[in-house]
């Protein structure tokens, strides 16, 4: 504790005698007094210097001192500094920043000393030796620059005889985003897999999104049109494209950063036709197959095919898709021929056609069938568009023809469940009508059934090829 009370004792004392020095004006008459201010230091620190002392002038960050050192001398009668120090402060005013430039002015406050002169650098930061930019003007702009990038600009300042203090100020400024450049697309999308994924690289900016527009239409069906536009987050670079067969793509890509829309990316795309729809299946009643249009929902149906296996066999879907359009030849065995084939032109709506009519569809004889036999039938669908052909095959019926010429409709197994349920309905029907006149009934009903089957029967006398077109049209307008 003694040593502590000593410490504080002594201090006391010395701090009293060196403001009993400054407050005397007879001690410092004869030396230079350190010049008041919070900016500029001096170095070594004193209150006073001696004559002949060079001191040396401090300066903070942006300052420079002028001059750099001063030396304590005796003027005449007066002693004092051979140049009065300061601090002049040194910054780049007016700043202007784009994407690809950088400019501003070199300013001193007060002003610069008419010595001075300026080196201005410019450098990318990482640093990078090459990207350096050089300007030896107060008024400095450097072009050429990468968006979104990080710059070094430090100044140094020299003088006219050669002295270089060193660097006055460091500064770094960021050029502002560009509009971004072109999207490359990774993968492109398919059938098989219907994503598309791309990339956009940052160098011209932090990416603020995406924008996707689709364009789809149909060459063989004008009335087919999607347009569509997305939006997507910056972390968003895939997406899955509802593709559909027998159409063409459009697809444009183009991101955004701060600086705006960049360039746009294009992609077509053109998937080829699939399988057309199902004809409906089980449509045989005696020897009249009822025929439906499908819709052209993968690709232009072209024409509706029946073709005829003898025998009662089980599952010839496969068989029937890799069928080959075959005349029909009663010596061939076991017998399987092409019935007709129908262009899809004139089955705009449901219809019948007659099996074994004995008349010619396109050049394909439907032969009358032979009794006894037992005959497995199947309906065609074909689509074909730019040189691709897709068909589906749909099961009709089984029936075979007595002696007698009747003919007996053989079910599948799977057909029992069905006519059960027809049966029921029947039964149903039957029961409903009990309570309605039988009269009226049966006057309002006979006629209507026979003039629709007039009007849907396709079945035509034996014509030529270059008439089916015709016959067809005939027996769909009832003649």
């Amino acid at each position: 504790m003694s040593a502590l009370w000593s410490y504080l004792l002594i201090s006391v004392c010395l701090l009293h005698e060196l403001t009993a020095n400054d407050s005397n004006p007879q001690v410092g008459e004869d030396r230079c007094k350190n010049p008041d201010g919070r900016i500029l230091t001096m170095y070594p620190k004193k209150i006073f210097y001696n004559i002949g002392d060079t001191v040396t002038v401090n300066c903070p960050t942006g300052y420079q001192p002028n001059p750099s050192s001063v030396r304590c001398v005796k003027i005449g009668s007066s002693i004092g500094w051979n140049n009065p120090p300061q601090c002049i402060g040194v910054t780049m005013e007016d700043r202007r920043v784009t994407s690809s430039s950088i400019s501003g002015r070199i300013s001193c406050t007060p002003q610069c000393p008419g010595i001075w002169r300026f080196t201005v650098q410019c450098c990318a930061e990482p640093y990078n030796y090459i990207s350096c930019k050089t300007s030896y003007d107060k008024s400095v702009t450097f072009t050429d620059l990468q968006p979104s990038t990080k710059y070094r600009i430090y100044t140094r300042l020299s003088t006219h005889w050669g002295q270089s203090p060193g660097i006055v100020e460091v500064i770094y400024i960021r050029t502002e985003d560009s509009v971004p450049g072109k999207i490359e697309i990774m993968k492109v999308p398919s059938m098989e897999d219907n994503t598309i994924r791309w990339s956009l690289s940052e160098e011209w900016g932090k990416i603020t999104g995406f924008q996707m527009n689709i364009s789809a239409w149909r060459d063989y069906n004008v009335s087919f049109a999607v347009d569509e536009s997305l939006q997507f987050p910056p972390n968003v670079t895939e997406y899955k494209i509802p593709l559909q067969y027998g159409t063409n793509y459009t697809i444009t890509l183009r991101g955004f950063t701060s600086g705006g829309a960049g360039e746009v990316t294009t992609q077509n795309i053109e998937t080829d036709i699939g399988d057309p729809p199902l004809h409906m299946e089980k449509t045989i009643s005696d020897v009249t197959l009822w025929l439906h249009p499908v819709l052209s929902l993968n690709g232009p149906i072209r024409s509706y095919e029946i073709i005829v296996f003898g025998g009662h066999e089980g599952n010839l879907t496969e068989e029937c898709l890799n069928f080959k359009n075959t005349l029909y030849n009663s010596s061939w065995t076991p017998i399987r021929y092409t019935a007709a084939v129908l262009p899809a032109e004139i089955l705009t709506s449901p219809r019948t056609f007659t099996l074994g009519d004995n008349h010619h569809y396109n050049g394909f004889h439907n032969a009358p069938l032979i009794p006894n036999h037992n005959y497995t039938v199947y309906i065609r669908v074909t689509s074909r568009w730019n040189h691709v052909e897709k068909s589906s095959c749909s099961f009709a019926g089984f029936l075979q023809k007595r002696t007698d010429g009747s003919f007996v409709i053989v079910l599948s197994l799977p057909s029992f469940g069905f006519i059960i349920t027809m049966l029921s309905l029947k039964f149903l029907v039957l029961v409903g009508l009990a309570v309605i006149p039988l009269t009226p009934w049966m006057e309002m009903r006979n006629p209507a059934e026979k003039r629709k089957k007039k009007r849907t029967n396709i079945s035509t006398e034996d014509v030529d090829d270059d008439k089916v077109y015709e016959v067809l049209e005939e027996a769909e307008n009832g003649n």
